[in-house]
């Protein structure tokens, strides 16, 4: 029996025992597996966006669409689905538990499986290979527990969608007539090239500054070479309509959302009330986080388990600290007063103490070499791994001094931040 609030595609690969590629392969032609496939999905698809929330675990965070892992935004194979989920670690880990994510379109894949074309049949089931493959690498890695599926909201009419951004306060989509005032300066502005490549698809590549790295491509299966107000339109809602589902889909969760694929049409009304602690938190950069591949990310959650939990109390506290001094100013602005006057501060302190100590017990090592110090073999056997790891060579020296050292070192490891400095060795 499965488990009613497992996300549907680790559902399938457990009842099918999906462990490699090979055996995906096999389920791919079993007509059994594929219609318990469109069953779990359609199923499980079916409860409301509230019954999900209800099933939230708390200090959750919704991943916008370009980091949801559904491969909407970047290709679905397991390697960029690690990328993608390391990246939404590294923005969420220092104050959040759990990325709400939405893996694959229930609707892609459900009308996918049922096509009437084998071939749309066969690229559905083979768009899914990379999800199947990247669950299992989390699975092995433990990372499983760092992320919650719950669907998304997929689509609304016209009237909804207006509705929706008015709400959240983006005036540029409140209505008809503002959204054709963004596509007429796409128009007026932006430089479109449209080629057919050789599947006979046209590729429209548009590039303009108010684009997220300044150009936007797409592939469309058109049946003759699109109009640039097609191409414009086409790239207007391509990127405002699923940042405006993710909005929605965030306040029916009743969870902050963290979405890094914006353009500047997007952007909200600056007069939206008091900026939460969620708020600042999602504005918060931790670099130590940052380019670490997934596998390491999780290993240190793992083994570093007690200096995270103090550390994300010690960012819980500041970030609520300034949020009541700071009440006026915006999400960012409160994020960089916290990094320049509690992060940046507590980390030059740390490294300060640790140079200091780590000065001291060399000029000790240095004397005692001079004094002709002698260290007996059962001294100079325990003593050596010691002196290896504070990383300052010596000649000779006693356990004592050694102990002394690393008792004053215990000083910055009950720093809050001092999960930090471990991220930063790990680094280097």
């Amino acid at each position: 029996m499965s488990d009613a609030n497992e996300f549907w595609l680790q559902t399938w690969i457990k009842e099918f025992d999906i462990n490699s590629n090979g055996e995906f392969k096999k389920a791919a032609k079993s007509p059994t597996a594929i219609k318990r496939l469109f069953s779990l999905a359609t199923e499980k698809s079916s409860r409301t966006l509230e019954e999900h929330a209800t099933k939230l675990p708390a200090y959750s965070v919704l991943a916008g669409r370009s980091l949801d892992l559904s491969g909407a935004y970047h290709h679905s194979c397991a390697k960029c689905l690690s990328t993608e989920l390391s990246m939404l670690l590294a923005r969420t880990m220092h104050f959040f538990d759990r990325a709400i994510v939405s893996g694959p379109s229930v609707t892609e894949v459900a009308s996918g499986l049922q096509h009437k074309n084998l071939n749309i049949r066969e690229k559905t089931l083979w768009n899914l290979r990379g999800q199947v493959e990247f669950i299992n690498h989390i699975n092995k890695i433990g990372a499983a527990d760092t992320v919650t599926y719950a669907p998304k909201i997929e689509a609304y009419c016209d009237a909804c969608f207006h509705n929706w951004a008015k709400t959240a306060g983006i005036s540029a989509l409140e209505s008809e007539e503002q959204s054709k005032k963004i596509v007429e300066q796409l128009l007026n502005e932006a430089r479109f090239i449209t080629i057919r490549d050789r599947t006979g698809n046209w590729i429209s590549n548009v590039t303009h500054p108010n684009l997220i790295g300044g150009t936007w491509s797409r592939r469309r299966p058109y049946s003759s070479r699109p109009t640039r107000k097609k191409v414009a339109w086409d790239l207007f809602y391509g990127m405002s309509r699923p940042t405006i589902y993710d909005l929605s889909t965030a306040q029916h969760y009743k969870v902050p959302l963290l979405d890094a694929y914006q353009v500047k049409w997007m952007a909200t009304d600056s007069s939206r009330g008091k900026a939460s602690a969620d708020d600042v938190a999602l504005e918060l950069r931790i670099p130590q986080l940052s380019g670490l591949p997934l596998e390491d990310l999780i290993r240190i959650k793992q083994e570093e388990r007690d200096y995270l939990v103090r550390f994300q109390q010690a960012i819980s506290a500041a970030i609520r600290e300034m949020v009541s001094k700071r009440e006026t100013d915006s999400p960012s602005t409160i994020a960089a007063a916290v990094v320049r006057e509690y992060i940046e501060p507590e980390i030059a302190a740390m490294e300060a103490r640790m140079k200091s100590k780590q000065r001291a017990f060399g000029k000790k090592l240095a004397s005692a070499a001079a004094l002709g110090t002698l260290v007996t073999t059962v001294g100079a056997i325990q003593a050596v791994p010691l002196v290896l790891a504070t990383g300052v060579a010596a000649a000779a020296t006693s356990l004592t001094q050694l102990y002394k050292y690393f008792d004053d070192k215990s000083e910055i490891e009950t720093s809050d931040l001092y999960f930090i400095s471990r991220l930063s060795k790990i680094k280097h």
